[in-house]
């Protein structure tokens, strides 16, 4: 059984000296403002958004400063993760997008200096509002059912609870991943706001993550 979902677990296993499945890299464009793309957001507050609409409120090297650049893809095969570690995680695992199957997406990656290590990754899933909750729901609890679980032969993944800021959104849901590989222990947050028809998703070393997470939320046209 492959692990396909989510660009999260990919960045744990780039984290971790593990090989990987490409995973699409975002092309949006830098020039469009936040504000302009929270207007547009929030005009179509009702319906889900296209990709072409969602690409427009990823969040840019402008948002994250000089200092970031647009992460490489990935390259090479998939990890299995054994169903005996996290039976509800591998069975997600069967599907490419895990729960979010109906769902509008778009994903875009950054480093810290094009440095070796866990990228910002951040998704964006468009659907109607209680798709999104029921998928959220469902992929966290995934997590949350495991205390642990393995990815490939020499990694282990630990999982603790994380919370994202309560002024965010309508829904948030949160946890952290601690990674122990052969290179060393590392440790992964992974927030998810919905705003409407729009769940943001941030996955990033902890500070980052808690860091940038408003911005992407605000991009959506979601207060802060």
């Amino acid at each position: 059984m492959r692990l396909r979902i989510l660009p999260l677990l990919l960045a744990i296993a780039a984290t971790a000296g593990c090989a990987t499945t490409p995973s699409p890299r975002s092309t949006a464009p830098t020039s469009a403002s936040g504000a302009a793309a929270s207007a547009g957001a929030r005009r179509s507050a009702d319906a889900p958004l296209s990709t072409t609409a969602l690409h427009k409120l990823l969040l840019t090297r402008t948002d994250l400063g000089p200092d970031y650049v647009a992460a490489p893809a990935s390259s090479g095969s998939s990890q299995a993760i054994s169903p005996a570690d996290c039976p509800a995680l591998a069975q997600l695992a069967e599907h490419a997008e895990g729960p979010f199957t109906s769902a509008h997406r778009v994903t875009t990656a950054f480093q810290h200096n094009g440095a070796p290590g866990t990228p910002i990754t951040e998704e964006l899933y468009s659907d109607r509002g209680d798709r999104l909750s029921r998928a959220a729901d469902q992929l966290f609890a995934a997590f949350r059912s495991c205390s642990k679980f393995t990815l490939g032969a020499t990694t282990s993944v630990r999982v603790r609870a994380a919370s994202a800021p309560s002024r965010l959104g309508t829904e948030r849901w949160g946890h952290s991943l601690i990674i122990h590989a052969a290179t060393g222990t590392s440790e992964v947050t992974q927030f998810a706001v919905r705003c409407g028809t729009v769940l943001v998703m941030l996955s990033a070393p902890s500070e980052t993550a808690l860091r940038h997470l408003p911005q992407a939320v605000d991009r959506v046209g979601c207060a802060a």
